[in-house]
């Protein structure tokens, strides 16, 4: 999983961590509902006091519960993410062990406890996506089998808990673009195309999370190359949240991918608008600058495009990072093309 994919599932993760408070007097139906609906908006407006409040409570009043660890989590996970892609500020791994040991005897105590299945299905999750970050494959490959194997027993004890479906999809999308290359080998499937559909389950009838999993379903579409229907529902998200920057980024991939110049041109503008000068020298804005700089070449500006793509050349990419590797690789090129119009104008 890429670490823009990881970016754009975090807020999901926020919102599904903190669905259950199962302790012998587990937390009111109706609180459950506020606290979803409150950390789900809070995340997608990027207002982290809020949903650290809900997650802080949530230990404070249920602390043999798995969910306001995992929350916490999750929340810490947020704090480094305001780089966009740059390495966290802290380490969320005692919250997550703590949400995966309450969890999981949580579920050896009452098997039919699926919110606690569910709380360590995710906890799961998030430690093989840790595992495979620091390069440890084989643990994560392990950790993330192991987290499937919960998720889908949830769905298999209540086929109703839609919004399981969020974190399932998102395995089987992600794990089939990392195969599809080797699909041709025998027992090697391609699952993109199921994990999309799972997607759209979770986001049409999920009851905590159509938010989050609609999130995560834009940068699905992106890389399954369905730029239109990414960048319609990407617009449709930004009109309920004008300044999140996941939507705001993948709204300028899409553009870029449709060769629509002059919108991805002001979309790269307006996400760049998002950071402030404290995060101007973080790999988001870097990535952002070459985006704009390859929409103000094509459209023939190679004056204003030219410092935006030699910068992004003189940025070395980050280890395994394939996307940012891509993005030098088109700046290379666009530079060429202006180089070669200087060339013809001498």
């Amino acid at each position: 999983m890429t670490s823009r994919v990881i970016g754009a599932l975090i807020p999901a993760l926020c919102v599904l961590g903190t669905a259950a408070a199962t302790r012998a007097d587990p937390a009111p139906a109706d609180l459950r509902a506020r606290a979803l609906t409150e950390v789900q908006e809070a995340s997608h407006r990027s207002d982290r006091a809020a949903a650290d409040s809900v997650a802080r409570s949530l230990v404070a009043r249920w602390p043999d519960d798995p969910t306001g660890y995992y929350a916490r989590a999750v929340l810490s996970q947020v704090r480094g993410q305001g780089c966009e892609d740059a390495r966290p500020l802290g380490r969320p791994d005692a919250d997550l062990a703590r949400a995966a040991t309450l969890a999981e005897a949580a579920v050896r105590a009452r098997p039919s406890d699926v919110w606690s299945r569910y709380i360590l299905g995710l906890a799961l999750g998030f430690q093989s996506m840790l595992a495979a970050r620091d390069g440890h494959l084989w643990q994560a490959w392990r950790t993330s089998r192991r987290s499937l194997d919960e998720l889908d027993e949830v769905l298999r004890r209540d086929p109703t808990f839609v919004d399981a479906w969020l974190p399932v999809g998102t395995y089987h999308f992600w794990v089939g673009s990392a195969v599809a290359r080797w699909r041709w080998l025998p027992g090697i499937e391609d699952t993109r195309a199921q994990g999309i559909a799972e997607l759209r389950r979770a986001a049409s009838r999920g009851r905590m999370t159509q938010l989050s999993a609609n999130s995560m379903l834009v940068w699905a579409l992106l890389a399954y190359d369905r730029q239109a229907e990414a960048l319609r529902l990407a617009d449709s998200l930004l009109v309920r949240y004008p300044g999140n920057r996941s939507f705001l980024w993948a709204r300028v991939n899409a553009l870029l991918s449709l060769r629509r110049w002059t919108q991805a041109e002001a979309a790269a503008t307006a996400a760049l608008e998002t950071f402030g000068p404290e995060e101007a020298d973080c790999p988001g804005p870097a990535r952002l600058r070459a985006s704009r700089g390859i929409a103000l070449a094509a459209m023939g500006r190679c004056a204003e495009a030219r410092p935006l793509l030699d910068a992004a050349l003189r940025r070395k990419s980050p280890a395994g990072d394939g996307q940012f590797a891509a993005l030098r690789e088109e700046a290379t090129r666009w530079v060429r093309s202006c180089e070669g119009k200087e060339e013809t104008r001498r």
